[in-house]
């Protein structure tokens, strides 16, 4: 079983809204809370659990995806 210790909630806003922004545009996808998760993700270096892995991979294969 895997276990979290804590909860990150990190605001849509400056550089998060412009990298959001480049991302949906170069992978022509609308999801915006997707796309910051897959951002979030990229910065801090996270693996990102997920019911969803296919909608974040379309976004970017790189980041490590653990389906639930």
């Amino acid at each position: 079983m895997i276990q979290f210790e804590k909860t990150e909630v990190i605001p849509l806003d400056g550089s998060h809204a412009q990298a959001v922004g480049a991302l949906l545009g170069q992978t022509s996808t609308t999801d915006i809370t997707d796309a910051h998760v897959v951002i979030c993700a990229r910065i801090a270096g996270y693996a990102v659990v997920t019911s969803g892995p296919l909608d974040l991979k379309r976004l970017d294969p790189k980041p490590r995806l653990i389906p639930v």
